[in-house]
């Protein structure tokens, strides 16, 4: 997986288990324009799959 510093932090890409716009869970990752059509506000919450490190211990 890819990673990128920003500030002098590094942020590690992260695969995406569930998306859960307004409370309402997505069948996808795309938020369509119907969800968005009079809001302004938009409450988003993503559950991310568990980090598996791959390096062996020494």
């Amino acid at each position: 997986m890819s990673e990128i510093t920003i500030n002098g932090q590094v942020y590690k890409e992260k695969k995406i288990k569930s998306l859960v716009v307004n409370g309402k869970e997505q069948n996808s990752m795309i938020i369509s324009a119907e969800q968005l059509k009079g809001q302004d506000k938009l409450h988003v919450n993503i559950e991310t799959e568990p980090t598996v490190d791959n390096q062996e211990e020494q």
